[in-house]
């Protein structure tokens, strides 16, 4: 799982995948994306 912030500001928890398609290419699977939660955006914040 990846937990960042969009352009507006709102973070977000994503999970996905990913298969390395080439030396620097990659092919991702989003399989879910929802609002990070309080303690997501605390420890986002406490790792920047």
């Amino acid at each position: 799982m990846t937990v960042g912030v969009n352009p507006a500001g709102k973070l977000l928890a994503v999970s996905h995948t990913f298969v390395m398609t080439g030396p620097q290419r990659a092919r991702v699977r989003i399989i879910s994306a929802r609002e990070g939660t309080r303690n997501e955006r605390q420890q986002y914040e406490e790792g920047r």
